[in-house]
């Protein structure tokens, strides 16, 4: 009999939840109206159903209903929150050259996108970071200029699980009226958040890391103490207060808000059940492989709570992946050309191609159980074989 295969890569991403499904089935049969379309019933229920799913997003990251707009994931939230900001910007002083500050482990939607915008003359600083993964606060602090404007810093990281200080951060920026964008992807639903008292203006996020579908995101604006505005990406029939332009994806954004919801109903017990797993799940690993090395921060109020980025030993070679049957991670390293080429976030932690080929992520989620990580232990046994 096949031994049945398990998954540890919620951090790329989440299976849709039963309950968001079965919430999102009757918008994509039944209630299957324009939210645009006012004439009608259908049309007026596909808008109470974005207005509903708006609230549940707002209530489990502490905002406004009005400070929340759905997108079609944190990849286009965050290049609208830094195209749109610096367009906004230009516009208003076209003479001044903007200065932004970010990190050089952020998600590549970030980095690919202040690539493009230093070709247009934007000045952009890309910070290094501790061996842990972390953003200092100093470097922060040292790189501001007269003509900083923004700083985007990612919340958690998405592949050693480190978690910045955002508030530390985020007043920095304040004591220095610059805006504070931060990439939430792996922090919403593994953080307690509460966006009315955090220094955080822009927060990005996706619905397929919270067992929501794919294809929806969210972007928050602050709307108070600054008001935020920023430019369109997309321009048309002026939809989500003219700020995103194009027919609502509504099944998807229903989706995300039932996630939300149900995130937010049973947090407490959920973020519980991810640390006892990746402490059982380390603690073998360890007694399997004594000298393993475990990347991000050791203390575990200053990791993601369902990540875990290790280093095996190098007389296990590397593609381990490919190696450990029947269990989906992440690797920390790609084969191209015969050339072993590294994730630049582990390159950024100060890891070597060859230490990179032997690095996994492992991360839990909601469906995973103390059962399955028994079984996941017996299978990385077979490695010292």
């Amino acid at each position: 009999m096949t031994s049945p295969s398990i998954y540890l890569d919620y951090n790329s991403s989440t299976p849709v939840d039963p309950k968001v499904l079965e919430s999102m089935i009757s918008f994509l049969k039944d209630d299957f109206g324009n939210p645009s379309s006012q004439g009608h019933p259908w049309g007026w229920a596909a808008d109470k159903a974005v207005n509903t799913a708006r609230s549940q997003v707002a209530n489990l990251i502490g905002c406004d209903n009005k400070e929340i707009t759905f997108t079609s994931g944190a990849t286009e939230s965050n290049n609208w929150a830094l195209f749109g900001l610096i367009h906004h910007l230009q516009r208003k002083s076209p003479n001044e050259k903007i200065h932004i500050i970010s990190c050089e482990i952020e998600h590549n939607s970030i980095l690919n996108s202040l690539k493009y915008v230093q070709e247009l003359g934007v000045e952009v600083d890309f910070l290094k970071v501790n061996k842990q993964g972390l953003v200092n606060i100093d470097d922060v602090k040292a790189k501001i200029k007269p003509n900083t404007r923004l700083i985007s810093i990612m919340w958690v990281n998405n592949e050693v699980g480190s978690i910045n200080d955002v508030v530390a951060i985020g007043n920095l920026a304040r004591s220095h009226q610059i805006y504070f964008h931060s990439d939430g992807t792996q922090a919403v639903g593994k953080i307690p958040m509460d966006l009315k008292t955090l220094p955080i203006d822009l927060l990005s996020f996706s619905g397929h890391k919270i067992y929501g579908p794919k294809g929806v995101g969210v972007l928050f604006k602050r709307r108070k103490d600054p008001f935020v505005d920023i430019d369109p990406l997309f321009l048309g029939g002026g939809q989500e207060s003219g700020q995103r332009s194009g027919t609502l994806n509504v099944p998807g954004i229903v989706g995300i808000g039932k996630a939300c919801e149900m995130i937010q109903t049973n947090f407490t017990n959920e973020t519980k059940h991810y640390h006892l797993l990746l402490e059982q799940l380390l603690t073998g690993l360890k007694q399997i492989f004594p000298d393993i090395q475990l990347n991000g921060p050791a203390d575990i109020k200053q990791r993601s709570p369902i990540n875990l980025s290790i280093t095996f030993p190098e007389r296990l070679g590397g593609d381990l992946s490919l190696r450990v049957p029947g269990v989906g991670v992440s690797t920390g390293s790609a084969c191209s050309t015969g050339k072993i080429s590294a994730s630049h976030v582990l390159k950024g932690i100060g890891l070597t191609p060859e230490e990179a080929s032997r690095t996994l992520r492992l991360s839990v989620g909601r469906y995973t159980s103390p059962e399955d990580i028994v079984v996941v232990l017996d299978r990385f046994k077979t490695l010292n074989r």
